[in-house]
């Protein structure tokens, strides 16, 4: 999993750059510099491009039943996404559906294990409905919980990630009833709350790193029928990360960073379809400052070489 660089690419500095992103240091190692913090940045871009493809490859694949049975799921109960978007919540007059698994992969390196549950619940303008009905459903709820355990291909980075997402589908964010089944758009929205820990051993030192992200989906469009278009028209998914990195052995010290992050989706003009590419911008989430914009590679899911700037 691209994630994986972030603690390759922090390196020896790492405590320093994360100090310099947020003005709080407990570490023994030397001033940071503008540009170890530039560095943070990217690795938090290079994580953030990751998850941010996985959530697009999920509306994807959840989308892509929706005339039938798409596997989509419930938001939690007291999820509070701002989107500007009405959400959906459960309703106990209709049935809600569960799936639960496991599985570990790669298929020739099996080193990670994923834990997951899904439940979705179909709605109507008359409410909510036990199943998908081409002539009235017009939204999808539903939730997602996954807890991974990740392991470094090498045997020196693990990790553990916790995720709760809660997110819906919609014909149409402006207007109300309009049906999934109908020709024009779909649109996503929705939230999710992110931890992970994870730790890196170099054999000078051992990074612990750890962070929380509340990510928020706004109007993320895809036209409908899809016809091959895996990636949105228009849209925004936005991250608010704080983060501490704790250092053991040869380097000591502790840094903490907050960030937020907003990747912006766009058309490609040419072909009409959503662009591969999408704009990454991260900023002080202290002073709202920009700190760098770069490009996502939403096919492969990472940042494109050398577009920070």
């Amino acid at each position: 999993m691209s994630y994986r660089r972030i603690f390759t690419a922090l390196g020896a500095s790492a405590a320093a750059a994360l100090a310099a992103c947020s003005g709080t240091q407990t570490s023994s190692v030397g001033p940071s510099s503008s540009s170890t913090a530039t560095q943070a940045s990217e690795d938090m871009s290079e994580a953030t491009a990751n998850e941010v493809t996985g959530s697009i490859t999920e509306f994807g694949s959840s989308e892509s039943g929706a005339g039938a049975s798409a596997l989509v799921f419930r938001p939690a109960a007291n999820a509070t996404p701002n989107t500007g978007v009405k959400a959906r919540s459960t309703d106990a007059n209709c049935s809600v559906s569960q799936v639960s698994a496991a599985y570990t992969y790669p298929a020739n390196d099996p080193r990670d294990t994923v834990n997951f549950t899904r439940s979705w619940q179909f709605f109507s303008t008359a409410g909510c409905e036990n199943s998908f009905v081409a002539d009235s459903t017009d939204s999808i709820a539903f939730s997602f919980m996954d807890t991974l355990f990740l392991n470094g291909k090498h045997e020196h980075w693990h990790g553990h990630r916790y995720a709760n997402r809660s997110h819906w589908l919609t014909g149409d964010s402006t207007a109300l009833g309009t049906l999934l089944s109908a020709q024009g758009i779909h649109v996503w929205n929705g939230n999710a709350l992110v931890t992970d820990t994870s730790t890196f051993t170099d054999p000078d030192f051992t990074a612990s790193y750890a962070w929380v992200a509340n990510d928020t989906a706004k109007n993320i469009t895809f036209p409908h029928p899809r016809s091959g278009d895996l990636f949105p028209i228009s849209g925004s998914w936005t991250r608010w990360l704080n983060g501490t990195v704790t250092f053991s052995g040869g380097t000591t010290g502790t840094a903490n960073a907050a960030r937020h992050i907003v990747v912006t989706f766009s058309e490609n003009q040419s072909s009409g379809q959503g662009s591969t590419d999408a704009q990454l911008q991260i900023f002080n989430a202290q002073t709202g400052a920009l700190i760098k914009t770069c490009t996502v590679d939403l096919l492969a899911g990472e940042i494109v070489p050398g577009s920070c700037h």
